[in-house]
């Protein structure tokens, strides 16, 4: 009788060992990619970027893997800090109503944390001297374009300089939207020292760099030809090789 209940225990036991293993390798694969999800999506900033500097305001842009309600915090300042209002991967606030030709100091607030600069140093900048304002709407738009030439690049933000003559603008930037659009005001753009009024008469270079929200894909630069006197859809930005302009005047906006 003893020998029988010893049998049937040890059966129970290898039962229980055998039904454990897949269990426990199941748990420890799910646990792996839960790890990996994770992983890859981040919320710490990436890609960050001050610009539309002007006398009284400028534009920070940056991107998550993962979407967060993102913030600016200004340092030294009484301000209540800017918090974008919903979820997003494609950050872009612009903080205004500040003093010309003055430095100021800020953090990156990202789902209530709070991010330095590399260094573990405060972000940076200068607003542009008095009389520098944005005073109406030179509206420019555009699309970029993925690898294949013909998806549209659903996520990240654009950031754009003007060359003339051998002189370049200052940056500007904004998010990309589900259609892989933008529009940027250009109106009382400077010079990239901010020292004057940059002339947009005539053909100009529109010199796009794009960065996306996936950490392991590289920013793309690519610099393309237009006159904004006559047309203010600038050429569309394709992120590979392939180029194509089958749909003319689709803005993605």
């Amino acid at each position: 009788m003893e020998k029988n209940k010893s049998s049937f225990l040890t059966t129970i036991t290898i039962m229980i060992v055998a039904i454990s293993i897949p269990i426990t390798l199941l748990i420890l694969q799910s646990g792996s990619l839960d790890f990996r999800i994770q992983a890859f999506d981040s919320e710490v900033p990436e890609n960050v970027v001050v610009t539309d500097v002007k006398s009284d305001s400028f534009r920070v842009s940056w991107t998550t893997e993962k979407p967060t309600v993102g913030g600016v915090v200004l340092e030294g300042t009484t301000r209540a800090p800017l918090i974008e209002d919903e979820e997003t991967q494609n950050h872009s606030l612009l903080i205004t109503s500040l003093e010309p030709a003055t430095a100021y100091q800020f953090q990156i607030q990202s789902s209530g944390e709070l991010y330095l600069n590399t260094g573990n140093v405060n972000y940076t900048v200068q607003t542009a001297p008095a009389g520098n304002f944005v005073n109406g709407n030179l509206l420019v738009y555009g699309q970029v374009f993925s690898e294949d030439g013909l998806s549209f690049q659903q996520n990240g933000i654009i950031v754009i300089e003007i060359e003339k003559n051998g002189i370049r603008s200052q940056t500007m930037s904004a998010p990309l939207n589900e259609a892989g659009g933008y529009q940027i005001n250009l109106d009382g753009i400077l010079t990239a020292d901010l020292s004057a009024k940059f002339d947009l008469s005539g053909d100009l270079g529109i010199i796009y760099t794009v960065h996306r929200v996936e950490s392991d894909l590289p920013s793309v630069t690519k610099q393309y030809e237009t006159d904004i006197s006559t047309n203010r859809q600038l050429p569309n930005m394709y992120l590979g090789d392939v180029e194509f302009d089958i749909i003319p005047g689709i803005d993605g906006l």
